[in-house]
């Protein structure tokens, strides 16, 4: 057996201090065959990885053929290429996060071009290879969410006799760019966005706009362009009174009349949703705060002040962690935190629970949430998450594909929203879907009997 790996490598005959991007080729007798370093880390990776040299464009006798490795970008330079080819190479490895049509375009020509075989990994674990409950998980991987409404909407619309091209963009903004202009290359009849950052795709939805293409922006707006026809998405600004009231409830009140200490925390501010969530339970509870009924300790309100960017629970946790040692290290407790999505509730309980909170002395505060996610609904189960918004994907998905077949067959869609979502050039029609509250009360009867969530996934 031959190994092929990636490690992050420490050099300690020199410096010691120089982090490099290296893939190590292991022989079956154990022995270090070779060790390549990435030649040029990419843009923001130079932060953290140093830069290689050309002494690993080597080629290794392995029983299954002569083996060289490229890492990730490597395989876009013809130079790095050519060394490997010009040593007879049989099979070249090119581990890389890529898995997208350019990078799979550019391995079948590196196969063609050097005649030899070519073997290229995207990633080595996906989210969906841990179980929900994995302690950390949402620091490691996002929510599967997309990968369900594609799955989703792809099969169908493929049963309405429409053939699909799905894509992931992994969360990266040049990489749903590069994928969404050759998607326009292929001619399509629709493109289904759901965007990474919605201010981005104006360039590529004129090109789509010019070829008559119609683009129907998903969940997530599509800003500072006109060439976005419809948007599918739930009553957004609802779900932020749903998550405000429901912090209420769970504090008591109105039968109990505070005051509450509470902190805010709003979604991510490239994300145009995390603004009517923050609207909506500000719309709410604003009255409250200004009479005092609830006290924001930290004095942290605004999108400005309480976003998260990208919706990471790392950073939910880190900026919760701050909130405590700088505001309630007198001995005072939190007693509710308005969290807009149930990855950043699972950070917050997180950095709760490392304070001591979820004893009986110390009783978890009210932390509500959205998206109903596995681990969420665990978390209400077991009393650490109060309550979460149920935005039935599946819905979404069918009401997506019956806009599209119904614009794409001649038909005018109806029942559009033509008021409230304004992207800053034009009002865009949408359809909105109906949000619920889930809670330890109901969540059986919500997503389980509904068939959301497996009964057996909750125990």
């Amino acid at each position: 057996m031959t190994i092929v790996v990636g490690v992050n490598e420490i050099d300690s005959r020199f410096s010691g201090t120089t982090l490099f991007n290296t893939v190590v080729v292991i022989g079956p007798d154990g022995t270090l065959q070779n060790r390549h370093r990435k030649l040029m880390p990419t843009n923001p990776e130079r932060m953290v990885w140093g830069t290689g040299d050309a002494s690993g464009l080597r080629v290794v006798d392995t029983p299954v053929g002569r083996l060289g490795c490229l890492i990730c970008w490597e395989s876009y330079m013809p130079l790095a290429r050519y060394a490997l080819y010009a040593q007879n190479i049989d099979i070249l490895i090119n581990p890389t996060w890529d898995n997208g049509e350019l990078c799979l375009a550019t391995l079948r020509h590196i196969a063609r071009e050097g005649g030899c075989w070519v073997i290229s990994t995207a990633t080595a674990m996906q989210g969906s290879d841990l179980p929900a409950d994995f302690p950390d998980r949402d620091r490691l991987f996002k929510a599967e969410e997309w990968i369900n409404d594609g799955d989703a909407v792809k099969s169908q619309l493929e049963a309405l006799g429409y053939t699909v091209d799905l894509q992931y963009a992994q969360d990266d903004i040049p990489n749903q760019l590069s994928q969404l202009e050759n998607e326009i290359t292929k001619g399509p009849k629709a493109l289904i966005i759901a965007s990474i950052d919605g201010t981005t795709l104006s360039d590529a939805l004129q090109k789509a706009a010019d070829a008559g293409v119609v683009v129907v922006a998903y969940d997530r707006l599509i800003k500072k362009t006109p060439n976005v026809d419809y948007y599918t998405t739930f009553d957004n600004f609802g779900v932020g009174v749903i998550q405000a009231k429901s912090l209420l409830k769970g504090l008591g009140y109105p039968e109990n009349k505070g005051p509450f200490n509470v902190e805010l925390f709003g979604g991510s501010p490239d994300d145009n949703n995390a603004f009517f969530f923050y609207d909506g339970a500000m719309s709410v509870l604003q009255p409250l705060i200004d009479d005092k009924t609830l006290v924001v300790k930290s004095g942290q309100m605004g999108m400005d002040k309480v976003g998260t960017l990208r919706w990471l629970a790392a950073t939910a946790q880190a900026r919760m962690d701050n909130l405590l040692s700088a505001n309630y290290s007198d001995g005072s407790r939190v007693d509710g935190v308005l969290s807009p999505y149930d990855g950043l509730s699972r950070g917050i309980i997180a950095s709760l629970r490392a304070v001591g909170y979820g004893t009986a002395d110390q009783p978890w505060p009210i932390v509500t949430g959205q998206d109903a996610e596995t681990a969420s609904v665990k978390a209400i189960i077991a009393g650490e998450q109060y309550s979460t918004v149920f935005k039935d994907t599946r819905e979404l998905a069918k009401a997506t594909v019956e806009l599209v077949d119904k614009v794409l067959s001649g038909g005018k869609p109806e029942g559009l929203d033509t008021k409230t979502y304004n992207n800053d050039v034009k009002v865009v029609p949408s359809i909105l879907l109906t949000p619920h509250e889930v809670d330890k009360s109901n969540y059986q009867e919500l997503v389980v009997d509904s068939g959301y969530i497996k009964a057996e996934e909750l125990k």
